[in-house]
């Protein structure tokens, strides 16, 4: 009898307040993990599948996983800062792959992508994944998947050890901003998500990324302002739109998830725009109880250096006391290996010179993020 009470049970999970719980469960829980996440993906094209390994009442492994088409190959599976899982119950991870493999193969998937959220000094966690049939990738990051390496800010510490800890210029900025005539506001209006998007498209032009349409930011705010975890914020002079962030909560973390200023802000403004939208976010996302804020990655070698492409953001991130994370490598879960071996020439030859050439033509964001 207590062998079979003691026996796992693997779950799929449609219920957002239960599904949010397990993945705050785990150490690694990550908003790209949550119900809120999952779902703007499924509107976009990336339908969520939530799995949970059990046993009794005992969350011990679990995943969200998303599916996307590709045209003339099947499908792709991807796990962003998945899977989770207890080191001390291999047997459970073990059987939350097998779901996993189960699940992409209905969906007629190539691999299944994960970008675990196990910092790589976690020799316990990652033992856990070495010991499974995965391919471990070389890349620090790709065009389409969660960062490996993140900056974050611990929010522990009081306001003035904060600021105290930050670059000195970068005080002098964020404390000379109101003087100068920046205000800096929360705000739910629609006319300011287009002001906004203005932002992104003008910065991804100039930076060479891709921006989606207005519409999925509007989703964004959407579902997670329904549960009361979502902030944009807006800069001003005048009635000048000069800067704007967006950010989201997950349990005790705030996530800056884009965020802009506009190249031509006067001069009076220029250089303070971005230190001073930067720290009301984790100004508010302090006073909203969170205790990490992720700043999202960079775009860096490790160590980083300064012939990094993204270098400037790192050192900018860096003057705001941000210690800079890293986790494992991606891991493929392979389900159809000559198919494999046919995306990984894309992912790696074909989908930057795509990357860039969205970039160029806003309008194909959609069809490609």
């Amino acid at each position: 009898m207590a062998a079979a009470t003691d026996a796992l049970v693997c779950r799929r999970i449609t219920d957002r307040v239960e599904w949010n719980r397990v993945v705050e469960r785990f150490p690694a829980g990550d908003v790209k993990q949550g119900f809120e996440w999952g779902a703007l993906r499924t509107e976009h094209g990336w339908p969520a599948t939530r799995l949970a390994v059990y046993r009794r009442d005992e969350c011990l492994a679990a995943c969200a996983m998303l599916t996307r088409a590709v045209p003339g190959l099947g499908a792709v599976a991807y796990a962003p800062r998945g899977p989770l899982f207890s080191p001390g119950e291999p047997e459970a991870l073990d059987r939350l792959l097998g779901a996993m493999r189960t699940a992409g193969r209905e969906s007629r998937a190539i691999l299944v992508r994960m970008s675990p959220g196990v910092p790589m000094d976690d020799a316990a966690d990652a033992a856990c994944l070495a010991r499974h049939d995965l391919v471990s990738l070389p890349e620090p990051w790709t065009t389409w998947n969660t960062p490996r390496y993140v900056q974050v800010l611990d929010l522990t510490p009081d306001e003035k050890t904060l600021l105290g800890a930050m670059r000195r210029r970068m005080r002098e900025y964020i404390a000379a901003a109101p003087r100068k005539g920046l205000v800096i506001d929360a705000t739910d209006r629609d006319e300011d998500v287009v002001a906004f998007h203005a932002l992104m498209v003008n910065v991804g032009r100039i930076k060479g990324f891709p921006v989606r349409d207005v519409g999925y930011y509007r989703s964004l705010i959407r579902h997670y302002r329904a549960a009361g975890a979502c902030t944009l914020l807006i800069a001003r002079t005048g009635d000048a739109v000069v800067g704007g962030l967006l950010s989201i909560r997950f349990g005790r973390r705030a996530y800056l998830l884009y965020t802009s200023v506009r190249g031509n802000a006067a001069d009076a403004v220029r250089h303070h725009v971005a230190p001073a939208i930067s720290w009301e976010f984790a100004r508010r996302a302090r006073a909203e109880g969170c205790e990490l804020a992720d700043f999202g990655g960079s775009g860096v070698q490790l160590p980083p250096r300064e012939t990094d492409a993204g270098w400037g953001v790192y050192h900018f991130k860096a003057g705001l006391g941000c210690r800079l994370d890293t986790f494992v490598p991606f891991h493929d879960l392979v389900l159809r290996p000559r198919l494999y071996r046919a995306f990984r020439l894309l992912e790696t030859r074909v989908f930057p010179q795509m990357w860039t050439l969205v970039a160029r033509v806003p309008t194909l964001a959609p069809r490609f993020a």
